[in-house]
This record gives C-alpha cells, sequence and structure tokens, in this order.
C-alpha cells in the first residue's frame, strides 16, 4: 500500500537522482520502461508534477543502446567517471559524492518539492 503524497504537493515538481552504480537496472528488463515504472510508483502515490529523472555513475560501463534507450525517454544521464556510489556518504566515506551535492543543492532551491533517490546500499 502507497502513502498519498500531502494535497499541497501532489502537482509539485519532483526530482528524482538515480545511483545507476549501486542500483543497476535488472538484465534482461528493458531499459524503455524505466521511466514509465517510476512514473508508475509516483502516480500511485498521487504525484502528478512534472518529473525529471537524472541518473548518474560511469556511463562507459553502461552498453550505448542502453544509454539510448535512457535519453529516448528523457532520463538525463550524467557521467562521472570517478563517481562513487551515493550510500558511501551514508556508510561513512568522508567525501560528499556528485549526486549528493546535486540533491542538497537543488533542495536548498526546491524547499517543499518531493525527492527520491534510487540507491542500493
Amino acid at each position: 500500500r502507497y502513502q498519498k503524497a500531502p494535497r499541497e504537493l501532489r502537482a509539485a515538481k519532483t526530482k528524482v537522482w538515480w545511483d545507476i552504480k549501486s542500483c543497476p537496472v535488472p538484465g534482461g528488463y528493458d531499459p524503455l520502461l524505466v521511466r514509465r515504472s517510476i512514473e508508475s510508483v509516483l502516480y500511485k502515490r498521487k504525484y502528478h508534477g512534472p518529473l525529471t529523472i537524472i541518473a548518474f555513475g560511469n556511463l562507459e560501463d553502461i552498453h550505448v543502446e542502453v544509454l539510448r534507450a535512457y535519453s529516448d525517454t528523457c532520463i538525463i544521464m550524467k557521467h562521472d567517471p570517478f563517481f562513487e556510489s551515493a550510500c558511501a556518504d551514508i556508510l561513512g566515506c568522508t567525501s560528499i559524492s556528485t549526486i549528493m551535492k546535486e540533491m542538497r543543492n537543488w533542495k536548498y532551491v526546491n524547499i517543499s518539492t518531493p525527492v527520491l533517490f534510487i540507491s542500493n546500499p
């Protein structure tokens, strides 16, 4: 059962940060369905505002056809060859990962907007 979004946030813009290093798409899953799957979860929770999805990681590790599929569904891919999993911050790493810096900066400007973070500790 999904917890519904508060009424005042249902039409708010939502941003998703996706750590593709620690949470890759399972083999055999159609990359064209990733955005639709995320939208489905948000829709069930009554979030209907504009959606931006940004995936972070070393894009050299991802097949070009998969990258193209993400791009075709408007998932923004951010390449960082030195990307450390965002979970490293949670587990006590002293440096702040790229994804955590972006989340912090965006949330500072967009105080009362929904945030979704996809990662795997």
